[in-house]
């Protein structure tokens, strides 16, 4: 199982958000793409202070 996490730096606070858990790392790895473009980036580019990460995670 995978969870994807998104990532906003504002000023000295970090939030992290669970966006959605997924069977294999290349579902969770998809929405990690579609995520940049929706977070106002392009395609696999996050914009500044904001990032996601594909976490592997026990069933």
């Amino acid at each position: 199982m995978w969870t994807l996490v998104f990532i906003v730096m504002m000023e000295n606070e970090v939030i992290a958000t669970n966006m959605g858990t997924y069977n294999t790392m290349y579902e969770c790895f998809a929405n990690w793409n579609d995520l940049s473009v929706t977070a106002g980036g392009e395609r696999g580019y996050y914009p500044a202070n904001m990032q996601a990460v594909c976490i592997k995670r026990e069933e």
